[in-house]
């Protein structure tokens, strides 16, 4: 598809210059799921594919995860003068282990995608 008018746009130094109409992008049927994945021939190749998937959502799930405990110690720091640190120490024991849950699925998420192109050429 092209738009139809072309445009001039005046410099002010008595040059104008003219645009061309430009080429919309074709509306494209998209791939299906199973054509995405059509190159996983073996079964490895999918086990491999599944297993980097399941640890590409749990890393994903790592961030909201953690600004969510990021947000209730800024909501409980208001609380220190009152309770102590044991509100914020238990928000910090959780961002810990979020952040030991994060190394570990990434970890494994590229090993995975790693194996698959070591093991499965």
């Amino acid at each position: 598809m092209t738009t139809e008018k072309k445009e001039t746009v005046d410099k002010g130094d008595d040059k104008t210059i003219t645009k061309e109409p430009t080429t919309d992008a074709v509306d494209a049927p998209l791939a299906t799921f199973g054509e995405v994945f059509s190159f996983a021939e073996t079964f490895k190749t999918r086990l491999y594919l599944v297993i980097g998937l399941f640890w590409t959502v749990i890393s994903g799930l790592s961030l909201p995860t953690a600004i969510f405990f990021f947000s209730r110690a800024m909501g409980e720091i208001s609380a220190i003068v009152e309770e102590g640190l044991d509100p914020i120490l238990y928000v910090v024991y959780s961002l810990m282990i979020v952040g030991v849950v994060a190394l570990v699925s990434e970890t494994l998420q590229s090993k995975s995608m790693a194996f698959r192109f070591v093991l499965c050429p």
